[in-house]
């Protein structure tokens, strides 16, 4: 394996994603997220009240702190994700044609991002939308002119993925519920260790040490996948707007992997990869591909193409490395949830809202 490439951009991203996983903030979210929950198993009496009755908590779980960070997030990485695509067209750069113009060119792109670091992305996080818009124009950072339907669309997004995450809890709590039914636990054992089951789950952080005064929390890791799925996808959405502005001029995009020793198959797979803006099978390649994805496109032109003696492939050969399930890429504000798995009660109780 090459020794390790990875783009400033990307490393901000992460860096990002890292801030937005802090154990101590998700795990007060969500345990102010929950409360509901944990008032509604205390103040009924029995199991069948709560399976009669636990619908109900689909009105009361407030998801508002965590949408507004959700959404605020989406929304910088577009913005991130479009000017990352911006400043690679401000001067030539290296052609890349194999590893070593892979590393001139990365080597080059960072020097580039001088004035984007991470506690400028943080400071934008605390600012109203339309603030960070004036504040990241102030820096000279390029701005998509449709910000404002990038704005609406990461609340979209946020609004979906935080209905999905309500119905995700209730059926988690649902089958922890039933699950204690048939081995007989008791109500009250129950009551008590509810966190400990929703933690166990995925939704609350737990403490990870015994020993008195070093006791850490450990991230509630559904959040860790959701952040990391909403912000690495945000980032390529606002590539992908830049990309398809300039496409009479600039049909083809290159996917670049970062390498080293975690890269999967499919992302080293498509490294290198050259496919036209417009093949019918693009949506299957966009990024990310799986969990943890962090591969990323750039743009080229005819020039470019023809200079270096590269061939764009057809996406139908490389089907072999496409997006895992549930992976295809649909652009932010249009991600359509799977339904079909939540019971039929919460359901109806969603279509009510």
């Amino acid at each position: 394996m090459p020794k390790e490439i990875i783009f400033k951009d990307q490393k901000l991203v992460d860096s990002f994603i890292e801030f937005l996983e802090n154990p101590e903030v998700n795990d007060k979210i969500m345990t102010d997220y929950l409360q509901p929950l944990f008032k509604f198993v205390n103040d009924k009496g029995s199991y069948r009240r709560m399976l009669l009755d636990y619908d109900s908590l689909l009105w009361n779980l407030n998801s508002s702190k965590f949408y507004e960070r959700l959404s605020k997030s989406i929304f910088l990485m577009i913005l991130f994700g479009f000017n990352s695509m911006a400043v690679e067209k401000q001067k030539p750069f290296q052609d890349i044609n194999n590893f070593s113009d892979f590393v001139i060119y990365a080597k080059d792109f960072e020097k580039q991002f001088k004035d984007t670091t991470l506690s400028a992305i943080l400071y934008a996080l605390d600012l109203t939308p339309e603030k960070a818009v004036e504040y990241f124009e102030k820096k000279g950072v390029a701005i998509s002119k449709d910000w404002k339907e990038a704005l609406k669309n990461s609340r979209k997004q946020a609004f979906t993925v935080t209905k999905v995450m309500n119905l995700d809890i209730l059926t988690d709590f649902k089958d922890e519920l039933l699950k204690a039914i048939k081995d007989g636990v008791s109500l009250a054992d129950f009551k008590k260790s509810i966190k400990e089951r929703l933690a166990n789950r995925g939704w609350l952080g737990k403490t990870i040490s015994d020993v008195p005064g070093q006791e850490k929390i450990d991230t509630p890791w559904r959040l860790n996948l959701i952040y990391h799925q909403n912000i690495q996808t945000s980032f390529n959405q606002g590539r992908w707007s830049n990309a398809e502005e300039t496409q009479k001029t600039w049909p083809y995009i290159q996917f670049l992997s970062v390498v080293d020793k975690v890269t999967t198959k499919i992302c080293i797979g498509m490294n290198l990869v050259i496919l036209k803006i417009n093949d019918p099978n693009i949506k299957q390649f966009i990024p990310p591909s799986h969990f943890g994805c962090r591969r990323r496109f750039r743009v080229i032109n005819e020039s470019i193409k023809k200079r270096r003696g590269l061939k764009a492939s057809k996406g139908t050969s490389k089907l072999q490395f496409k997006n895992l399930k549930g992976f295809t890429w649909t652009g932010i504000g249009k991600y359509k949830p799977d339904l079909t798995k939540y019971p039929k009660e919460l359901l109806k109780q969603l279509r009510k809202r």
